[in-house]
């Protein structure tokens, strides 16, 4: 698949992921469970920050920077995943 359209795609699919977190977030809120609103703002930050930095980084760098760029970073999250979540 072409780098900027799976970027294009991640970043698409992250901010629908952002908003419906910061959705539930609020109605879980409004239910009565209790949510410790000092996440939040970190939590919109950086996906703020990420839905601004995304399309400018994708439209300014070539496409053989992405063909590296992708799988190691895809390569790392997993990497971190695994190893936090097995407590390795």
């Amino acid at each position: 698949m072409y780098e900027k359209s799976a970027t294009a795609i991640a970043s698409l699919a992250e901010s629908i992921v952002s908003v419906v977190g910061v959705i539930t977030f609020f109605v879980l809120s409004t239910q009565g469970v209790g949510i410790d609103l000092i996440l939040l703002p970190s939590i919109f930050t950086g996906g703020f920050l990420a839905a601004i930095g995304a399309p400018y980084l994708v439209r300014v760098m070539p496409n053989q920077v992405w063909r590296y760029v992708i799988p190691l970073y895809a390569f790392t999250i997993g990497l971190l995943g695994l190893t936090i979540g097995l407590d390795i």
